[in-house]
């Protein structure tokens, strides 16, 4: 597993959601990301340090975590409609379970209107 490093140091985070998935969850969705042609599967170990539910037992305990990548697909470009407007909808959603709409702005903002 890749090692992530802890979110105290300055700069070295990053905001996310995080779901649990049942095998059958991750198949259908390996089949929907196209795994493995347009993406692969790492296996990460994060720190959660907050959960809005507070279903955490141990907050800021490494948890082992699977995270997509798109190792093909690296430079600017331009995305299409449909894209963006998904993804608009979902850091919507995203900001009303937590995660700062100020840091997506900043993050995404080149991409995505998120006010």
């Amino acid at each position: 597993m890749e090692r992530v490093s802890s979110p105290r140091v300055a700069d070295n985070y990053t905001y996310g959601l995080v779901y649990a998935l049942s095998p059958a969850d991750e198949d259908s969705l390996d089949m929907y990301e196209g795994v493995p042609e347009a993406y692969t599967k790492d296996k990460v170990s994060i720190s959660i340090w907050h959960a809005g539910k507070q279903v955490l037992d141990d907050p800021g305990k490494e948890t082992a975590t699977l995270m997509y990548v798109d190792r093909k697909r690296v430079r600017d470009g331009v995305p299409k409609l449909e894209y963006v407007q998904r993804m608009r909808r979902e850091m919507l959603e995203a900001g009303e379970m937590g995660i700062p709409m100020a840091w997506m702005r900043t993050t995404f903002g080149k991409w995505f209107d998120v006010s």
